[in-house]
């Protein structure tokens, strides 16, 4: 099963969820089958209109590649970048950037970004603070949204190791 949840950005980085879907392989299969990816391609196209009419669309759209299925992955976003098909990766490096720049060396000499996650999750959790609507970083959640979605967004701890080295 592949889960993507549609994220949107506002003023003082207020974010809502927009969508959310989960794509299963078919018959027990593996989830790099293709009909998991011509799904995701679906998504990646649909449009979603705001409130004040304006149509939009899934602007950048990553992709992790760390797993089992890192090929499957890399063969996906390959030739897409300009597309906005973004392959990530998650640092294990503490203190790194949020979003790494751009490289190609990697297994599938595809441009690949680093995500640093100690970074990404100080900065959701420090989001979650907000209480009102409007507050810098405020997380805005639709009626549809399942106590376990949240559970997943908080689902990760930030903890503090002592370096083997040190």
């Amino acid at each position: 099963m592949i889960e993507t949840y549609v994220i949107g950005w506002g003023l003082n980085r207020n974010w809502w969820l927009i969508d959310h879907f989960r794509v299963d392989a078919p018959d027990g299969r593996r989830v790099d089958h293709q009909f998991v990816w011509d799904e995701q391609e679906f998504f990646r196209k649909k449009v979603y209109i705001h409130e004040t009419g304006v149509e939009m669309k899934v602007s950048v759209f990553f992709h992790d590649t760390g797993g089992h299925y890192a090929d499957s992955v890399y063969n996906f976003v390959r030739g897409k970048y300009a597309e906005g098909y973004i392959a990530t990766k998650g640092s294990n490096v503490y203190g790194s950037p949020l979003i790494s720049p751009m490289s190609r060396n990697n297994k599938g000499k595809i441009p690949l970004h680093m995500i640093g996650t100690d970074t990404a999750k100080r900065t959701i959790f420090g989001r979650f603070k907000a209480k009102k609507a409007g507050e810098d970083g405020y997380f805005h959640l639709p009626d549809w949204c399942t106590d376990e979605m949240c559970e997943q967004f908080l689902s990760e701890k930030l903890s503090k190791k002592k370096a083997k080295n040190a």
